[in-house]
Protein backbone atom coordinates (compact mmCIF):
# COMPACT_ATOMS: atom_id res chain seq x y z
CA UNK A 1 0.00 0.00 0.00
CA UNK A 2 2.55 2.17 0.77
CA UNK A 3 4.49 1.90 -2.51
CA UNK A 4 0.94 2.50 -4.34
CA UNK A 5 0.63 5.62 -2.61
CA UNK A 6 4.16 6.97 -3.40
CA UNK A 7 4.07 6.36 -7.13
CA UNK A 8 0.71 7.30 -7.24
CA UNK A 9 1.97 10.86 -5.23
CA UNK A 10 5.10 10.58 -7.36
CA UNK A 11 3.34 10.51 -10.39
CA UNK A 12 1.16 13.40 -9.71
CA UNK A 13 3.67 15.85 -8.61
CA UNK A 14 6.12 15.15 -12.20
CA UNK A 15 2.99 15.72 -13.98
CA UNK A 16 2.14 19.56 -12.10
CA UNK A 17 6.12 20.01 -12.65
CA UNK A 18 5.74 19.76 -16.43
CA UNK A 19 2.63 21.89 -16.33
CA UNK A 20 4.01 23.99 -14.18
CA UNK A 21 7.17 24.86 -16.76
CA UNK A 22 4.23 24.71 -19.73
CA UNK A 23 1.96 27.80 -17.70
CA UNK A 24 5.23 29.59 -16.99
CA UNK A 25 6.40 29.41 -20.35
CA UNK A 26 3.34 30.40 -21.71
CA UNK A 27 1.77 33.56 -20.05
CA UNK A 28 4.61 36.21 -20.76
CA UNK A 29 4.26 35.29 -24.36
CA UNK A 30 0.73 35.65 -23.70
CA UNK A 31 1.81 38.91 -22.04
CA UNK A 32 4.15 40.19 -24.35
CA UNK A 33 2.47 39.79 -27.57
CA UNK A 34 -1.20 40.12 -26.84
CA UNK A 35 -1.14 42.81 -23.85
CA UNK A 36 -1.82 42.24 -19.87
CA UNK A 37 -5.34 43.80 -20.96
CA UNK A 38 -6.00 40.64 -23.07
CA UNK A 39 -4.92 38.63 -20.27
CA UNK A 40 -6.70 40.12 -17.83
CA UNK A 41 -9.80 39.29 -19.88
CA UNK A 42 -8.14 35.67 -20.26
CA UNK A 43 -8.04 35.50 -16.38
CA UNK A 44 -11.90 36.71 -15.73
CA UNK A 45 -13.55 34.64 -18.37
CA UNK A 46 -11.67 31.89 -17.19
CA UNK A 47 -13.49 32.34 -13.99
CA UNK A 48 -16.45 30.37 -16.00
CA UNK A 49 -14.41 27.14 -15.14
CA UNK A 50 -16.42 27.18 -11.84
CA UNK A 51 -19.32 26.45 -13.53
CA UNK A 52 -18.51 22.84 -12.32
CA UNK A 53 -19.03 23.93 -9.12
CA UNK A 54 -23.04 24.99 -9.32
CA UNK A 55 -23.55 20.88 -11.05
CA UNK A 56 -21.25 18.29 -9.50
CA UNK A 57 -22.77 18.50 -5.63
CA UNK A 58 -19.09 17.01 -4.82
CA UNK A 59 -20.73 13.86 -6.64
CA UNK A 60 -17.11 13.02 -7.98
CA UNK A 61 -15.60 13.01 -4.06
CA UNK A 62 -18.54 11.61 -2.67
CA UNK A 63 -18.38 8.70 -5.28
CA UNK A 64 -14.40 8.15 -4.72
CA UNK A 65 -15.58 7.62 -1.11
CA UNK A 66 -18.13 5.18 -1.68
CA UNK A 67 -16.45 3.28 -4.62
CA UNK A 68 -12.73 3.01 -2.15
CA UNK A 69 -14.90 1.49 0.87
CA UNK A 70 -17.30 -0.91 -1.51
CA UNK A 71 -14.70 -1.69 -4.37
CA UNK A 72 -16.36 -3.43 -7.28
CA UNK A 73 -20.05 -4.72 -6.14
CA UNK A 74 -23.23 -4.29 -7.41
CA UNK A 75 -23.71 -1.45 -5.34
CA UNK A 76 -20.57 0.66 -6.61
CA UNK A 77 -22.22 0.31 -9.91
CA UNK A 78 -25.28 1.47 -8.98
CA UNK A 79 -23.31 4.37 -7.49
CA UNK A 80 -21.75 5.24 -10.57
CA UNK A 81 -24.14 5.24 -12.92
CA UNK A 82 -26.58 7.15 -10.89
CA UNK A 83 -23.85 9.89 -10.57
CA UNK A 84 -23.52 10.27 -14.04
CA UNK A 85 -27.17 10.51 -14.69
CA UNK A 86 -27.87 13.38 -11.93
CA UNK A 87 -24.90 14.92 -13.18
CA UNK A 88 -26.10 15.14 -17.11
CA UNK A 89 -29.16 16.29 -15.93
CA UNK A 90 -27.97 18.84 -14.15
CA UNK A 91 -25.47 19.65 -16.51
CA UNK A 92 -26.99 20.43 -19.38
CA UNK A 93 -29.74 22.93 -18.65
CA UNK A 94 -26.81 24.86 -16.64
CA UNK A 95 -24.36 24.30 -19.78
CA UNK A 96 -27.20 25.51 -22.12
CA UNK A 97 -28.14 28.48 -20.05
CA UNK A 98 -24.94 29.92 -19.28
CA UNK A 99 -24.51 29.89 -22.97
CA UNK A 100 -27.57 31.22 -23.92
CA UNK A 101 -26.80 34.11 -21.32
CA UNK A 102 -23.69 34.72 -22.59
CA UNK A 103 -23.73 38.79 -23.23
CA UNK A 104 -25.08 39.24 -19.79
CA UNK A 105 -22.72 37.14 -18.55
CA UNK A 106 -19.62 38.87 -19.71
CA UNK A 107 -20.57 42.47 -20.15
CA UNK A 108 -22.46 42.99 -17.07
CA UNK A 109 -21.40 40.45 -15.01
CA UNK A 110 -17.50 39.64 -15.83
CA UNK A 111 -17.47 43.62 -17.30
CA UNK A 112 -16.06 42.69 -20.13
CA UNK A 113 -15.16 45.80 -22.64
CA UNK A 114 -17.70 46.16 -25.65
CA UNK A 115 -14.96 46.29 -27.71
CA UNK A 116 -13.84 42.58 -27.14
CA UNK A 117 -17.01 40.79 -26.70
CA UNK A 118 -17.07 39.16 -30.30
CA UNK A 119 -14.14 37.09 -29.55
CA UNK A 120 -15.07 37.00 -25.65
CA UNK A 121 -17.88 35.27 -26.59
CA UNK A 122 -16.12 32.42 -28.86
CA UNK A 123 -13.80 31.95 -26.31
CA UNK A 124 -16.71 31.79 -23.09
CA UNK A 125 -18.72 29.52 -25.14
CA UNK A 126 -15.60 27.02 -25.70
CA UNK A 127 -14.90 27.66 -21.96
CA UNK A 128 -18.25 26.63 -21.27
CA UNK A 129 -18.70 23.02 -23.32
CA UNK A 130 -14.64 22.41 -22.15
CA UNK A 131 -15.57 22.61 -18.73
CA UNK A 132 -18.60 20.62 -19.22
CA UNK A 133 -16.77 17.78 -20.82
CA UNK A 134 -14.41 18.02 -17.49
CA UNK A 135 -17.04 17.78 -15.36
CA UNK A 136 -18.01 14.17 -17.16
CA UNK A 137 -14.43 12.60 -17.14
CA UNK A 138 -13.70 13.76 -13.70
CA UNK A 139 -16.52 11.39 -12.44
CA UNK A 140 -14.77 8.99 -14.91
CA UNK A 141 -11.54 9.66 -13.34
CA UNK A 142 -12.91 9.39 -10.01
CA UNK A 143 -13.76 5.14 -10.12
CA UNK A 144 -9.86 4.93 -11.66
CA UNK A 145 -9.01 6.51 -8.56
CA UNK A 146 -10.70 4.34 -6.12
CA UNK A 147 -9.10 1.55 -7.45
CA UNK A 148 -5.38 2.90 -6.50
CA UNK A 149 -4.55 3.84 -10.10
CA UNK A 150 -4.24 7.55 -9.76
CA UNK A 151 -1.12 7.26 -11.98
CA UNK A 152 -3.30 6.78 -14.64
CA UNK A 153 -5.29 9.59 -14.50
CA UNK A 154 -2.21 11.79 -14.12
CA UNK A 155 -0.88 10.89 -17.06
CA UNK A 156 -3.64 11.62 -18.56
CA UNK A 157 -4.11 14.51 -16.87
CA UNK A 158 -0.98 15.45 -18.18
CA UNK A 159 -1.72 15.28 -21.91
CA UNK A 160 -4.52 17.26 -21.41
CA UNK A 161 -2.03 19.88 -20.09
CA UNK A 162 0.11 19.51 -22.63
CA UNK A 163 -2.53 19.81 -25.48
CA UNK A 164 -4.02 22.76 -23.39
CA UNK A 165 -1.01 25.19 -23.39
CA UNK A 166 0.38 23.88 -26.42
CA UNK A 167 -2.95 24.56 -28.54
CA UNK A 168 -2.79 28.28 -26.45
CA UNK A 169 0.75 28.60 -27.07
CA UNK A 170 0.69 27.95 -30.84
CA UNK A 171 -2.20 30.12 -31.17
CA UNK A 172 -0.53 33.16 -29.67
CA UNK A 173 2.73 32.73 -31.62
CA UNK A 174 0.40 32.32 -34.72
CA UNK A 175 -1.29 36.12 -33.94
CA UNK A 176 -4.50 34.77 -33.09
CA UNK A 177 -6.27 36.14 -29.81
CA UNK A 178 -8.91 34.72 -27.78
CA UNK A 179 -11.37 33.09 -30.07
CA UNK A 180 -8.76 30.51 -31.33
CA UNK A 181 -7.34 29.68 -28.21
CA UNK A 182 -10.80 28.87 -26.65
CA UNK A 183 -11.33 26.82 -29.44
CA UNK A 184 -8.02 24.76 -28.97
CA UNK A 185 -9.29 24.13 -25.14
CA UNK A 186 -12.23 23.20 -26.49
CA UNK A 187 -10.64 20.40 -28.24
CA UNK A 188 -8.41 19.29 -25.48
CA UNK A 189 -10.92 18.69 -23.32
CA UNK A 190 -12.99 16.31 -25.94
CA UNK A 191 -9.86 14.15 -26.21
CA UNK A 192 -9.21 14.13 -22.59
CA UNK A 193 -13.03 13.14 -22.18
CA UNK A 194 -12.61 10.27 -24.94
CA UNK A 195 -9.14 8.65 -23.24
CA UNK A 196 -10.40 9.15 -19.92
CA UNK A 197 -13.56 7.46 -20.71
CA UNK A 198 -11.88 4.62 -22.44
CA UNK A 199 -9.59 4.16 -19.43
CA UNK A 200 -12.48 3.52 -17.43
CA UNK A 201 -13.99 0.85 -19.09
CA UNK A 202 -10.01 -0.77 -19.14
CA UNK A 203 -9.78 -0.68 -15.68
CA UNK A 204 -13.67 -1.22 -14.26
CA UNK A 205 -15.10 -2.86 -16.68
CA UNK A 206 -19.02 -2.70 -18.21
CA UNK A 207 -21.15 -1.47 -15.69
CA UNK A 208 -24.14 -3.87 -14.97
CA UNK A 209 -27.78 -2.01 -15.26
CA UNK A 210 -28.97 -4.65 -12.47
CA UNK A 211 -31.31 -3.29 -9.65
CA UNK A 212 -31.42 0.11 -10.90
CA UNK A 213 -35.07 0.75 -11.74
CA UNK A 214 -35.82 -0.86 -7.75
CA UNK A 215 -32.67 0.91 -6.26
CA UNK A 216 -32.38 4.77 -8.30
CA UNK A 217 -34.16 6.61 -5.76
CA UNK A 218 -32.32 4.94 -2.59
CA UNK A 219 -29.13 5.63 -4.18
CA UNK A 220 -30.02 9.04 -5.29
CA UNK A 221 -30.52 9.85 -1.81
CA UNK A 222 -27.28 8.29 -0.78
CA UNK A 223 -25.50 9.78 -2.97
CA UNK A 224 -26.94 13.46 -2.46
CA UNK A 225 -27.23 13.33 1.25
CA UNK A 226 -23.59 13.22 1.64
CA UNK A 227 -22.20 15.03 -1.52
CA UNK A 228 -24.70 17.79 -0.54
CA UNK A 229 -22.40 19.19 2.04
CA UNK A 230 -19.28 18.98 -0.19
CA UNK A 231 -21.46 20.79 -2.81
CA UNK A 232 -22.19 23.09 -0.31
CA UNK A 233 -18.67 24.07 0.76
CA UNK A 234 -17.83 24.54 -3.12
CA UNK A 235 -19.89 26.25 -3.86
CA UNK A 236 -19.02 28.86 -1.01
CA UNK A 237 -15.47 28.41 -2.29
CA UNK A 238 -17.50 29.93 -5.60
CA UNK A 239 -17.71 33.32 -4.02
CA UNK A 240 -13.95 33.36 -3.02
CA UNK A 241 -11.76 33.77 -5.97
CA UNK A 242 -13.79 33.47 -8.76
CA UNK A 243 -15.75 36.36 -6.67
CA UNK A 244 -12.56 38.32 -5.81
CA UNK A 245 -11.90 38.56 -9.55
CA UNK A 246 -15.37 39.95 -10.38
CA UNK A 247 -14.54 42.30 -7.43
CA UNK A 248 -11.60 43.35 -9.13
CA UNK A 249 -12.85 43.83 -12.28
CA UNK A 250 -16.06 45.86 -11.69
CA UNK A 251 -13.96 48.60 -8.64
CA UNK A 252 -10.54 48.08 -10.07
CA UNK A 253 -10.23 47.04 -13.46
CA UNK A 254 -9.27 44.58 -15.78
CA UNK A 255 -5.36 44.71 -15.97
CA UNK A 256 -5.16 44.19 -11.51
CA UNK A 257 -7.32 41.00 -12.66
CA UNK A 258 -4.53 40.27 -14.57
CA UNK A 259 -1.88 41.38 -11.78
CA UNK A 260 -4.11 39.18 -8.87
CA UNK A 261 -3.88 36.22 -11.66
CA UNK A 262 -0.67 35.85 -11.73
CA UNK A 263 -0.09 35.94 -8.39
CA UNK A 264 -2.46 33.10 -7.94
CA UNK A 265 -0.72 31.03 -10.93
CA UNK A 266 2.08 30.84 -8.97
CA UNK A 267 0.03 29.70 -5.89
CA UNK A 268 -1.75 27.34 -7.99
CA UNK A 269 1.29 25.44 -9.36
CA UNK A 270 2.55 25.05 -5.54
CA UNK A 271 -1.05 24.02 -4.88
CA UNK A 272 -1.33 21.92 -7.56
CA UNK A 273 1.92 19.78 -6.45
CA UNK A 274 0.81 19.67 -2.87
CA UNK A 275 -2.60 18.31 -3.66
CA UNK A 276 -1.41 15.65 -6.01
CA UNK A 277 1.44 14.75 -3.50
CA UNK A 278 -1.52 14.29 -0.77
CA UNK A 279 -4.53 13.24 -2.91
CA UNK A 280 -3.53 9.49 -3.02
CA UNK A 281 -4.25 9.66 1.16
CA UNK A 282 -7.90 10.54 0.37
CA UNK A 283 -8.91 7.16 -0.48
CA UNK A 284 -6.69 5.72 1.55
CA UNK A 285 -8.90 8.02 4.79
CA UNK A 286 -11.94 6.95 3.39
CA UNK A 287 -11.17 3.36 4.54
CA UNK A 288 -9.96 3.83 8.09
CA UNK A 289 -12.10 3.36 10.84
CA UNK A 290 -9.33 3.84 13.46
CA UNK A 291 -9.16 7.71 15.15
CA UNK A 292 -6.02 6.90 17.11
CA UNK A 293 -3.95 6.13 13.42
CA UNK A 294 -5.91 8.81 11.32
CA UNK A 295 -5.32 11.46 14.19
CA UNK A 296 -1.05 10.04 13.90
CA UNK A 297 -1.26 10.24 10.28
CA UNK A 298 -3.06 14.01 9.86
CA UNK A 299 -0.69 15.31 13.02
CA UNK A 300 2.47 14.31 11.96
CA UNK A 301 1.93 15.27 8.52
CA UNK A 302 1.01 19.05 9.42
CA UNK A 303 3.61 19.07 11.96
CA UNK A 304 6.50 17.74 9.34
CA UNK A 305 4.77 20.46 6.68
CA UNK A 306 5.34 23.43 9.25
CA UNK A 307 8.64 22.62 9.63
CA UNK A 308 9.86 22.25 5.78
CA UNK A 309 7.84 25.37 5.31
CA UNK A 310 10.37 27.60 7.03
CA UNK A 311 13.25 27.41 4.22
CA UNK A 312 10.54 27.79 1.62
CA UNK A 313 8.69 30.63 3.33
CA UNK A 314 12.53 32.43 3.06
CA UNK A 315 13.40 31.44 -0.43
CA UNK A 316 9.84 32.99 -1.91
CA UNK A 317 10.88 36.61 0.08
CA UNK A 318 14.63 36.55 -1.39
CA UNK A 319 13.81 35.44 -4.90
CA UNK A 320 10.67 36.29 -5.99
CA UNK A 321 11.28 39.95 -7.36
CA UNK A 322 14.33 38.18 -9.33
CA UNK A 323 12.04 35.66 -10.81
CA UNK A 324 9.14 38.13 -12.28
CA UNK A 325 11.88 40.38 -13.50
CA UNK A 326 13.24 37.90 -15.72
CA UNK A 327 10.33 36.51 -16.35
CA UNK A 328 7.89 39.13 -16.82
CA UNK A 329 9.77 42.25 -17.09
CA UNK A 330 6.96 44.57 -16.34
CA UNK A 331 4.94 45.92 -13.20
CA UNK A 332 8.03 44.17 -11.50
CA UNK A 333 7.25 45.72 -7.78
CA UNK A 334 3.40 45.10 -7.80
CA UNK A 335 3.33 41.47 -9.15
CA UNK A 336 6.17 40.56 -6.89
CA UNK A 337 3.97 41.86 -4.00
CA UNK A 338 0.96 40.31 -5.10
CA UNK A 339 3.30 36.67 -5.37
CA UNK A 340 4.86 36.61 -2.20
CA UNK A 341 1.62 37.77 -0.69
CA UNK A 342 -0.75 34.85 -1.77
CA UNK A 343 1.79 32.10 -1.51
CA UNK A 344 3.17 33.56 1.57
CA UNK A 345 -0.51 32.84 3.07
CA UNK A 346 -1.26 29.73 0.96
CA UNK A 347 1.38 28.54 2.70
CA UNK A 348 1.15 29.17 6.55
CA UNK A 349 -2.55 29.12 6.63
CA UNK A 350 -3.80 26.95 3.82
CA UNK A 351 -0.60 23.99 2.73
CA UNK A 352 -0.43 23.06 6.25
CA UNK A 353 -3.77 21.90 6.85
CA UNK A 354 -4.69 19.81 3.95
CA UNK A 355 -4.39 16.51 5.74
CA UNK A 356 -6.86 17.77 8.27
CA UNK A 357 -9.04 19.02 5.23
CA UNK A 358 -9.23 15.63 3.38
CA UNK A 359 -10.01 14.20 6.60
CA UNK A 360 -13.18 16.43 7.31
CA UNK A 361 -14.01 15.56 3.06
CA UNK A 362 -14.12 12.00 3.88
CA UNK A 363 -15.72 12.23 7.77
CA UNK A 364 -17.48 15.67 8.59
CA UNK A 365 -17.35 17.30 5.27
CA UNK A 366 -20.19 19.78 6.83
CA UNK A 367 -17.20 21.60 8.52
CA UNK A 368 -15.43 22.02 5.18
CA UNK A 369 -18.92 24.58 4.91
CA UNK A 370 -17.70 26.24 7.47
CA UNK A 371 -14.31 26.97 6.52
CA UNK A 372 -15.35 28.23 3.29
CA UNK A 373 -17.50 30.48 4.08
CA UNK A 374 -14.91 32.24 6.37
CA UNK A 375 -13.17 32.77 3.82
CA UNK A 376 -15.64 34.41 1.52
CA UNK A 377 -17.25 36.56 3.75
CA UNK A 378 -13.67 37.92 5.69
CA UNK A 379 -11.95 38.29 2.22
CA UNK A 380 -15.28 40.60 0.87
CA UNK A 381 -15.59 42.51 4.02
CA UNK A 382 -11.89 43.57 3.89
CA UNK A 383 -11.99 44.09 0.55
CA UNK A 384 -15.07 45.81 0.09
CA UNK A 385 -13.64 47.97 3.61
CA UNK A 386 -9.94 49.09 2.26
CA UNK A 387 -10.02 49.26 -1.99
CA UNK A 388 -11.04 52.63 -1.87
CA UNK A 389 -8.03 53.76 0.19
CA UNK A 390 -5.82 50.98 -0.71
CA UNK A 391 -6.95 49.49 -4.30
CA UNK A 392 -4.96 46.71 -5.49
CA UNK A 393 -3.14 45.93 -2.82
CA UNK A 394 -6.68 45.34 -0.88
CA UNK A 395 -6.83 42.55 -2.24
CA UNK A 396 -3.94 41.15 -1.10
CA UNK A 397 -4.73 42.11 2.14
CA UNK A 398 -8.14 40.69 2.03
CA UNK A 399 -6.51 37.56 0.87
CA UNK A 400 -4.08 36.99 3.98
CA UNK A 401 -6.77 37.95 6.45
CA UNK A 402 -9.43 35.35 4.92
CA UNK A 403 -6.76 32.78 5.22
CA UNK A 404 -5.71 33.48 8.71
CA UNK A 405 -8.91 33.55 9.98
CA UNK A 406 -10.07 30.18 8.17
CA UNK A 407 -6.56 28.43 9.86
CA UNK A 408 -7.73 29.88 13.36
CA UNK A 409 -10.75 28.07 12.63
CA UNK A 410 -9.60 25.07 10.96
CA UNK A 411 -6.95 24.27 14.37
CA UNK A 412 -10.20 25.10 16.22
CA UNK A 413 -11.67 22.18 14.68
CA UNK A 414 -8.95 19.96 14.50
CA UNK A 415 -8.02 20.45 18.60
CA UNK A 416 -11.82 19.38 18.95
CA UNK A 417 -12.12 16.19 16.67
CA UNK A 418 -8.39 14.69 17.05
CA UNK A 419 -6.77 16.54 20.11
CA UNK A 420 -4.52 17.80 17.71
CA UNK A 421 -2.90 21.60 17.11
CA UNK A 422 -0.24 20.74 15.19
CA UNK A 423 2.59 21.40 17.23
CA UNK A 424 3.14 19.48 20.85
CA UNK A 425 4.98 21.95 23.03
CA UNK A 426 6.10 25.37 22.98
CA UNK A 427 9.55 24.14 22.97
CA UNK A 428 8.92 23.06 19.49
CA UNK A 429 6.96 26.40 18.24
CA UNK A 430 10.44 28.26 19.26
CA UNK A 431 12.65 25.65 17.09
CA UNK A 432 10.45 26.42 14.29
CA UNK A 433 10.75 29.97 14.54
CA UNK A 434 14.35 30.24 15.33
CA UNK A 435 14.78 27.75 12.29
CA UNK A 436 13.16 30.42 9.97
CA UNK A 437 15.87 33.66 11.35
CA UNK A 438 18.31 31.08 10.82
CA UNK A 439 17.27 30.85 7.32
CA UNK A 440 16.21 34.36 6.79
CA UNK A 441 19.36 35.94 8.12
CA UNK A 442 21.72 33.53 5.99
CA UNK A 443 19.69 35.15 3.03
CA UNK A 444 19.95 38.22 4.16
CA UNK A 445 23.47 38.06 4.21
CA UNK A 446 24.47 36.35 1.02
CA UNK A 447 21.57 39.06 -1.17
CA UNK A 448 23.90 41.96 0.19
CA UNK A 449 27.15 40.55 -1.96
CA UNK A 450 24.92 39.52 -5.25
CA UNK A 451 24.94 41.68 -8.06
CA UNK A 452 22.28 40.00 -10.32
CA UNK A 453 19.27 38.16 -10.89
CA UNK A 454 20.49 35.16 -12.19
CA UNK A 455 22.74 35.16 -9.14
CA UNK A 456 20.50 35.65 -6.50
CA UNK A 457 17.98 32.81 -8.21
CA UNK A 458 20.52 29.86 -7.99
CA UNK A 459 22.79 30.48 -5.26
CA UNK A 460 20.12 31.99 -2.37
CA UNK A 461 17.90 28.17 -2.35
CA UNK A 462 21.31 26.50 -2.51
CA UNK A 463 22.56 28.79 0.71
CA UNK A 464 19.20 28.03 2.48
CA UNK A 465 18.90 24.65 1.46
CA UNK A 466 21.82 23.62 2.90
CA UNK A 467 21.55 25.95 6.09
CA UNK A 468 18.18 24.48 6.93
CA UNK A 469 19.71 20.80 6.23
CA UNK A 470 21.98 21.40 9.02
CA UNK A 471 19.52 23.49 11.20
CA UNK A 472 17.48 20.06 10.87
CA UNK A 473 20.17 18.17 12.56
CA UNK A 474 21.28 20.56 15.24
CA UNK A 475 17.75 20.72 16.57
CA UNK A 476 17.01 17.29 15.54
CA UNK A 477 13.45 17.59 14.12
CA UNK A 478 13.53 14.42 12.72
CA UNK A 479 13.98 10.63 14.41
CA UNK A 480 14.61 7.04 12.69
CA UNK A 481 10.77 6.64 13.77
CA UNK A 482 9.90 9.34 11.55
CA UNK A 483 12.10 8.31 8.25
CA UNK A 484 11.14 4.78 8.59
CA UNK A 485 7.34 6.09 8.96
CA UNK A 486 6.95 7.23 5.36
CA UNK A 487 9.92 5.12 3.61
CA UNK A 488 11.55 1.32 3.68
CA UNK A 489 14.49 1.49 5.86
CA UNK A 490 16.20 -0.76 2.98
CA UNK A 491 15.43 2.10 0.46
CA UNK A 492 18.27 4.38 -0.68
CA UNK A 493 15.81 7.25 -0.43
CA UNK A 494 15.98 6.40 3.60
CA UNK A 495 19.62 6.26 3.80
CA UNK A 496 20.28 9.50 1.60
CA UNK A 497 17.41 11.12 4.05
CA UNK A 498 18.63 9.57 6.68
CA UNK A 499 21.77 10.78 6.61
CA UNK A 500 21.13 14.48 5.49
CA UNK A 501 18.60 15.29 8.55
CA UNK A 502 19.46 12.70 10.98
CA UNK A 503 23.52 12.40 10.89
Amino acid sequence: MRTTLYKNSFSGVLQLIISFVLTFVTIPIFIKILGTEVYGLFSVISVIGNLNIFVNLGLNTTLLKFLSEQGKTDESNLDIIVTLVITCLLLIPVTFISIYFNKLVLLSILNVPVEYYSMSKIFYNFSVLSNSFMLIGQLFAAVIDSQQKIILTNILQLVYNLMYWGCTLTAILLGFSLDVIGTGIFASASIWLILIVFSFYKIWGKTSFKGLGNNFKRVSKKQIKYSFQIYSSGLISLFYEPLTKILISNFLGIKEVGFFDIALKFRNQFQGLINKAYYPLLPYLAKLTDMAKIRGIIHDLEQKSFILLQPVLVIVFFCTYSFVFLWIGKEVELITFGVVVVLSSFFIGSFTIIPFYQYLLTKKPHITIVLQAVNVVINALVFLILYNNFGYYSVLIAYAVAILFSFVVSVYYQYKFLNSIIFDTVTQVIKVILLFLICFSSAYTVNIFLLNHIQKILIIPTVIILVSVATFRIFRFFKPCDLERYMNSESIIYRISSKLLIG
